[in-house]
């Protein structure tokens, strides 16, 4: 390289910082401001086993633990969500004015000293406004800024669907339109995958999503016709190959639409992957399907043994199966984790499987699963941790008692890290309203 050219190559550096700082600044990258109205009140915090009435909904994210109320009280627990790395077993209570209809989180993924700093959550209260609190450090909540915050912050206004990510966020509202922002690893936010910042702000990515499930570097959505639509890491899309593709070039690295009339630009590397699809669920590098016959198919990266169907070496694609394989019928629901699939079936029957370095699957041992196993009996809901360590499970039974197990390092489990750190059978964390439970 000749010194003109590293002249050159420094000043189109400064250039591109100088333009990425102004950028963050310009009203044009910020397509869905809203007056960001807090809910920060004087925390309240109880005994998880005191909470009255049932539970209806439960998440996890990196070391924390969540349960919604059919009233709306929503409550957290584990590691405190803001990245300062403390923990709590009493339950707090998140306050979400007119109360939380629904709640999705989302942990790290590698493990590494920045880990806290990527867990966040968000929630969608009963009038239909957007909710996050959290980890903020790629602009994952969508307020404007990357400072982590541990109260409700008030994002956007009628959102019927969310989905968190890892340091991402996706949206769908009752007009029909799929908001993105946060982290751009792979070219799932629209962007290209070399500009990794993503948006700060929610950026409209399309308008045809009916659901839509993100997690590490690829994207699924469903259509109204139930037919199943991928983006971003191929390893994920269960079509053959591995590089990253871009559904769309909308806006430019500085956020700004590429043109007036965004609709005029056509949709191009977006993949179609299957028909009659009811739900899909992604993981680090792997894929879920649930079919609307209650048929489960799975694909992608099977290491740990994720897809569930044993440990695959399919040339050339070692351990990853790059199609659809069908998995297992009766089901229900699906759920993933990074390295970690579930399934229940109608009659609520839970069956988990990958990997096992922290207990996660339930069964008694930490040996990885690589085919479903059968955990508990009635089981309405689970949801499971993101990360490769420090990864544990919630489960709602059918009558109403709340599960736990996996790792309770930060005592999202709520039972001290000192009487348990972990457990791989599950524990009973609360049980149904009418009785109590002790540890």
């Amino acid at each position: 390289m000749t010194q003109q050219t590293k002249k050159i190559s420094i000043v189109v550096t400064i250039l591109i910082i100088i333009a990425l700082v102004i950028a963050f600044n310009d009203p044009r990258a910020q397509p869905q401001q809203v007056e960001h109205r807090t809910a920060e009140v004087e925390p309240q915090r109880v005994n998880i086993t005191s909470i009255e009435g049932p539970i209806s909904q439960v998440a996890a994210g990196y070391g924390t633990s969540f349960a919604l109320q059919p009233t709306g009280e929503l409550w957290a627990w584990g590691l405190y969500f803001d990245g300062e790395g403390q923990y709590n077993t009493d339950a707090q209570l998140m306050h979400i004015p007119g109360g939380a209809a629904y709640v999705s989180a989302f942990g790290h993924v590698e493990h590494d000293m920045r880990a806290p700093l990527q867990s966040h959550a968000m929630t969608i209260s009963t009038d239909g406004a957007l909710w996050g609190f959290g980890a903020n450090f790629f602009g994952q909540l969508g307020v404007g800024m990357y400072r982590s915050i541990g109260y409700p912050v008030r994002v956007m206004d009628g959102v019927t669907h969310v989905a968190t990510g890892n340091a991402k966020t996706a949206a769908i509202t009752s007009a029909g339109g799929l908001y993105m922002w946060g982290l751009n690893q792979s070219g799932e936010l629209g962007f290209s995958p070399t500009i990794a910042v993503g948006s700060i702000y929610p950026a409209w990515l399309r308008d045809d999503a009916v659901s839509i499930a993100i997690s590490h570097e690829h994207v699924l959505i469903t259509k109204a016709d139930n037919s199943l639509w991928g983006w971003g890491l191929y390893s994920g899309l269960g079509i053959g190959v591995t590089y990253p593709t871009i559904p769309v070039f909308r806006r430019d690295f500085l956020g700004r639409p590429i043109t007036e009339d965004l609709t005029a630009i056509p949709d191009p590397i977006t993949h179609k992957i299957m028909d009659n699809v009811a739900a899909a669920a992604v993981g680090g590098g792997h894929s879920l399907a649930l079919t609307t016959g209650g048929v489960l198919y799975a694909w992608g990266r099977n290491l740990e043994g994720q897809v569930g169907s044993g440990i695959s070496n399919h040339e050339p694609y070692p351990h990853r199966l790059p199609y659809p394989v069908m998995i297992k019928e009766g089901i229900a629901s699906i759920i993933t984790g990074t390295h970690n699939s579930a399934a229940i079936t109608y009659d609520g029957e839970l069956y988990v499987w990958g990997l096992n370095n922290s207990g996660q699957i339930g069964n008694g041992t930490n040996i990885n699963q690589p085919t479903p196993v059968k955990i508990m009996d009635n089981v309405v809901q689970l949801a499971i941790s993101n990360g490769i360590d420090s990864v544990h499970m919630l489960a709602i039974t059918a009558d109403g008692s709340l599960w736990g197990w996996g790792c309770n390092r930060f005592g999202q489990l709520g039972i001290a890290p000192d009487v348990v750190y972990m457990s791989n059978v599950p524990v009973m964390i609360r049980a149904s309203s009418h009785t109590t439970v002790t540890h």
